[in-house]
């Protein structure tokens, strides 16, 4: 029995840290070195496990394109001064008997988008990438993203890959029209209404098919064992061509999903709980509350919201 069979409380430390050091992050009043000087994964750990978790999930790469480790292939966050953060918080939770599942943000990526503008997903008109600079897979990047995953991997003893941001675009780029137009022999859409829209979702989600396909397997080829969590972004609330198709879930071990009361009322996470485990046919699945009363506000929830969205789900 693989060990998320019988995993039933995660606690997911949802991290995404600007780092002022680059010019394409949001500079900070705090130093850089400042961020990071209270963290104390043995503490935070312990508290972790006395609360009842079985595995958490621990930054590995956020979406400003920060990594929490010293990276070979990406870039470091310099607040963190050569400190491997992830590998101190992986030991931690290791010792605790916690599995310990790494944090990896696909498709939103400041820091490359920014050192790398020909990466750069190009929105169609009218719709945008998201909050963060968005990158193209079909650019270098996916090579790179590999070649991250792969590091991290290789390097520590990972009980899983948590998949993060698979859903902006699509992408107008040249690569990607080119790609588009050699297939299908039409123009790119641009509008639902035009000629060729459902040949552009199915294209956007084979694009997304082929790397996370790539991705379970280089961290396969190194973890054998560990579990591949691909956020799966999608309900009758999301939009076809920037969701996921059901298609990825078949490479999903355990099948993830948001379901947070202020994006759709607080019905949701009973619905995206149904919706995520139909979708992985009654296998291994789970849905994320969250303790923002409004999506990463840096508030907090009351106790009896948060039960009522846990027994919810």
């Amino acid at each position: 029995t693989s060990w998320w069979q019988t995993s039933t409380r995660r606690l997911f430390l949802d991290a995404h840290t600007p780092d002022p050091g680059d010019p394409h992050q949001p500079q900070l009043t705090i130093a850089p070195d400042e961020l990071f000087a209270g963290a104390d994964p043995e503490r935070n750990l312990s508290l972790i496990a006395a609360a009842g978790a079985d595995s958490v999930v621990l930054f590995a790469k956020c979406q400003y394109g920060n990594s929490y480790f010293p990276t070979r292939v990406g870039r470091q966050h310099s607040g963190l001064n050569g400190r491997d953060l992830f590998g101190e918080q992986l030991q931690a939770a290791h010792r605790r008997g916690l599995r310990a599942i790494a944090y990896f943000s696909n498709m939103w990526d400041a820091a490359a988008a920014g050192a790398h503008p020909a990466w750069r997903l190009v929105p169609l008109p009218g719709r945008e990438g998201g909050r963060w600079p968005a990158v193209c897979l079909q650019s270098g990047y996916q090579e790179y993203a590999l070649a991250h995953v792969r590091e991290i991997a290789e390097r520590y003893p990972i009980d899983g890959l948590w998949s993060d941001i698979l859903t902006a675009g699509p992408c107008c780029c040249e690569r990607c029209r080119a790609g588009f137009e050699e297939r299908f022999g039409l123009r790119m859409p641009e509008r639902p209404a035009d000629p060729g829209w459902l040949n552009l979702v199915h294209y956007t989600q084979d694009i997304l098919q082929g790397y996370l396909a790539r991705q379970s397997s280089v961290l396969l080829d190194a973890r054998p064992q560990a579990a591949f969590i691909p956020n799966y972004y999608a309900t009758a609330f999301v939009d076809a061509a920037t969701g996921l198709a059901p298609t990825h879930l078949d490479l999903a071990d355990i099948g993830s999903s948001e379901g947070y009361t202020d994006w759709h009322g607080l019905g949701f996470p009973s619905f995206a709980a149904s919706s995520i485990r139909s979708g992985m046919l009654d296998g291994p699945h789970e849905v994320l509350v969250s303790r923002f009363v409004h999506t990463w506000d840096f508030t907090m929830r009351s106790a009896a919201q948060l039960r009522f969205e846990a027994f919810s789900a």
